[in-house]
Formats: structure tokens, C-alpha cells, sequence
């Protein structure tokens, strides 16, 4: 399976600087966590920046720990360990509403991003929405792009 994580940019710098090996979420979804399963793909998306920036693979399933991951942080506590598949640096994150890619994905099918609300059509607003493998791929291969790509 394939979820969307929905995190601010603040939140996912802190990842990628002091734990990219671990995703940290409060425990209200802890429920949601325990569908997802070793194996399954993370696909990130940036809230305020509106773009994708990355794809990671679950390699432990969640678990919980009162163990501090990130300074001053106490209420993250339930754990997903993960392994990179694709990582752009911010120069490169592919933004949501670009027009090939929005026009690819099942996802975004019947959802004009020109509207208010879009962003609660297309299922972005919260994390651990399930992303069809085909849109996964999509946005992997538009990650992967070379920076001289239009995007």
C-alpha cells in the first residue's frame, strides 16, 4: 500500500537533519498508523509549500516511544522507521499543481485545484490517505527527473 504523509516544511527539515531515518507522528494516529505495514511507500507532502519532496519505504511498523527524537518535541511519540526511495533537495521538490503530473494522477481526477476546498478533494489536508500504486510511480518518476526537466 501507498499513503500520503501531509507535514509541514518545518517539521519535515527537522527530519531530514536530525533523523531521516525516522517519522515521528502524535498519537491520535496511532489507528491509522497500524494499517500501514513494512513495505508500504510514504509519499510526502509539503502543506504550506503545496509540493512533493519525497518517497520513503516503511521498515518497521509504528510503534510508540516516550523517547525524545526531535528537541522540545514531547508529543511526537509514535515511531515509523524508514528507508529512502527518492529524497530531492528543496530546489527540486516537484509542486502539486503542476500541470502534467496533476493531470496524471487518479487522485486529482474530477478535482480543480482552483476551487476552494480542492485540497480536502484531494485528500491532502490530513496524512495516511491511500495513493493507487500507479500515482506512487508517477510521482517517484517526476522526483527522479534531472533538474534540467521541465517541471
Amino acid at each position: 500500500m501507498n499513503y500520503t504523509i501531509t507535514i509541514n516544511p518545518e517539521n519535515h527539515d527537522t527530519f531530514l537533519t536530525l533523523n531521516p531515518r525516522t517519522f515521528a507522528f502524535r498519537d491520535t494516529v496511532s489507528r491509522k498508523l497500524d494499517k500501514v505495514k513494512v513495505g508500504d511507500r510514504l509519499v510526502v507532502y509539503l502543506a504550506q509549500k503545496m509540493v512533493w519532496a519525497g518517497v520513503y519505504q516503511v521498515s518497521r511498523e509504528a510503534y510508540t516511544s516516550e523517547e525524545l527524537l526531535y528537541p522540545g518535541e514531547s508529543r511526537f511519540v509514535v515511531r515509523l522507521e524508514v528507508e529512502t526511495i527518492v529524497e530531492p533537495d528543496d530546489a527540486h521538490y516537484v509542486e502539486i499543481k503542476t500541470a502534467e503530473l496533476w493531470n496524471q494522477l487518479e487522485r486529482f481526477e474530477g478535482v480543480n485545484h482552483k476551487k476552494s476546498g480542492w485540497i480536502y478533494n484531494a485528500q491532502l489536508a490530513a496524512s495516511l490517505c491511500q495513493l493507487s500504486d500507479a500515482d506512487t510511480q508517477a510521482i517517484i518518476n517526476y522526483l527522479k527527473r534531472p533538474a534540467s526537466d521541465s517541471r
